[in-house]
């Protein structure tokens, strides 16, 4: 796949928990994912997956179990957080609706994409401070590795690039890999370039970085 020109697999790994995972009647363990990411490392192919959270199996505890199987396994791989969504015609969407979580079905589907239903036995309070740490975890990228050498200048190739009559510049910016040391360089519209933060993979190795782009 390597040679063929394959560059990431995507995986259906949903939850680190075994408890969610066997609530969700995966047929996979936690030792198979290690053992696929470590085979992508070598082969220097990127792995990507979710941990969705909310199953009604999930406690704190499976969370905080996700959450430490992320942070010691996934800071290089593309690996999202994410809540689980019950779509109409799955067995969740049936369990919501005999549970009185889902009232007006018609309302559902029109809004389905911005409700955050709590399908878990969580308190809805702290299960809200879950989802927040999460979102935050997920816009920050802080927990990724961040490239070095950093160098962000204006790209004036493209006169009609249209971003431009938004307030947007095309920059390039180049930095070095934290993990196989190469020279990366990526085209990116941005608005401010203050502080601006660049999540993306090395064309390289196809592992996950942070680029804290610091301009000219």
């Amino acid at each position: 796949a390597k040679e063929s020109g394959c560059y990431l697999f995507s995986y259906g790994l949903e939850s680190a928990s075994p408890t969610v995972i066997k609530s969700m009647n995966k047929k996979i363990n936690i030792c198979q994912v290690t053992e696929a990411m470590d085979l992508a490392r070598r082969n220097k192919v990127g792995f990507s997956a979710n941990l969705i959270f909310g199953d009604i199996a999930e406690t704190s505890q499976t969370i905080a179990e996700s959450l430490s199987f992320w942070f010691g396994h996934c800071q290089d791989t593309f690996v999202f957080l994410s809540n689980l969504l019950p779509y109409p015609g799955s067995k969740l969407y049936d369990d919501c609706v005999s549970r009185g979580l889902i009232k007006d079905k018609r309302q559902y589907y029109e809004t389905i994409d911005d409700q955050l239903l709590n399908m878990t036995q969580i308190p809805d309070f702290i299960y809200q401070s879950w989802l927040v740490t999460m979102q935050s975890l997920e816009k920050t990228w802080l927990p990724v590795k961040c490239a070095t050498s950093v160098k962000a200048v204006e790209d004036c190739c493209n006169e009609d690039w249209g971003g431009k009559y938004q307030g947007e510049k095309m920059y390039k910016v180049t930095a070095v890999c934290p993990y196989c040391g190469e020279s990366v360089e990526y085209r990116n519209s941005i608005k401010d370039i203050r502080g601006f933060i660049l999540g993306v993979g090395c064309t390289k190795c196809n592992r996950k970085i942070r680029i804290n782009v610091i301009g000219n």
